[in-house]
């Protein structure tokens, strides 16, 4: 059993485990752990062209050959990437002002940045090439299966199999308002404000009516879509047409959702919640919370002063201080596609 999911088993009083769990405490305790950081956790039951190279570490650190493990950005601010699994970063300041930073995934062998009428794509974290969607709409959220990159958004659905010419997938959906786009179980599946949608090929898509509060995320794991919205709403379903469950989680303040080390994980202000499940929830304060993503070996989370890595769910360490507002980062490393 991994750590994580030993330490959401015994906080919901499922096992115990031999191993001490350093930023935890069971269940019933409530305590809480400090580190050098000052952190505190307590757990409780409840444009087109190719841009030029940038080569500036946090750490002076040489950068590695392949694709980075994370990239961190914010709207229209710069962007930056880890090949070190978090702990040293690389700023990419040609990419600030570039358009809008929605969202990024990893392909076979490069990483797709979309946002608005642009995308930018790179094959080495270092070098990114900006180019225009050349379809309607605002690109929202971006995912990688079928053999190539699938984008949606408002009034917006496009493909492409190299991250740099897309094609209209739109066909005759009108009003179409997806926030966030995941793959998995051989399908794409996108949610957002009243409507659920799911493909097989990223080109051909069946739009549901899914009404209620506004989702906003999403994450493929266990074998099923789990979506996140405002008012505590969870979604639940396999297929990405069929609606297992719709309902109010009972938790609030809901930010982003991964699926790290088999388990749920849900970020908001001040606090994650950790599920097997998805269903039975374990709330971990976490002072200064940001939005984070996980690789199984580190987590990242990025805030306003820059970003911050922890070899496991715990106590934060600065890893990068911002030269740009980040307001989103994500594991682009082996396994990320």
């Amino acid at each position: 059993m991994t750590r994580l999911a030993c330490v959401v088993a015994m906080t919901l009083g499922l096992l115990g485990c031999d191993d001490e769990v350093v930023g935890f405490a069971d269940g019933g305790g409530g305590s809480s752990t400090s580190g050098s950081s000052g952190a505190e956790l307590s757990t409780s039951s409840s444009t087109t062209g190719t841009l030029a190279e940038s080569s500036s570490s946090s750490s002076g650190a040489v950068v590695e050959e392949g694709l980075p493990d994370y990239v961190a950005y914010g709207f229209e601010t710069g962007v930056a990437v880890s090949f070190e699994d978090g702990e040293a970063w690389t700023d990419i300041p040609e990419l600030a002002g570039v358009a809008a930073h929605e969202a990024v995934a990893r392909g076979e062998d490069r990483i797709v940045l979309v946002g608005a009428d642009q995308s930018a794509m790179t094959v080495d974290g270092l070098t990114w090439e900006v180019n225009p969607f050349g379809v309607p709409g605002y690109a929202r959220s971006v995912a990688y299966g079928s053999g190539g990159f699938a984008s949606v958004g408002l009034d917006h659905m496009a493909w492409s199999e190299d991250g740099q010419t897309w094609s209209d997938t739109l066909g005759p959906v009108v009003d179409l308002d997806l926030v966030a786009l995941a793959y998995g179980g051989g399908r794409f599946v996108a949610v957002g404000v009243d409507q659920i949608a799911m493909s097989e090929d990223g080109q051909d898509w069946t739009v549901t009516a899914a009404p209620g509060e506004k989702l906003f995320a999403l994450v493929f794991g266990d074998g099923r879509f789990v979506a996140i919205g405002e008012a505590g709403r969870i979604l639940e379903t396999q297929d990405g047409v069929t609606i297992l469950r719709d309902e109010a989680s009972g938790l609030a303040g809901l930010g982003g959702i991964r699926f790290c080390d088999d388990t749920f994980v849900v970020g908001g202000a001040e606090r994650y919640w950790l599920s097997p499940d998805a269903d039975a929830w374990t709330e971990v304060i976490s002072i200064g919370q940001g939005a984070f993503a996980c690789s199984g070996t580190s987590w990242v989370v990025a805030k306003a002063e820059g970003l911050f890595w922890a070899p496991e769910l715990g106590v934060f360490d600065m890893a990068h201080t911002a030269k740009s507002v980040f307001y989103e980062v994500e594991f682009t490393g082996l396994g990320a596609q």
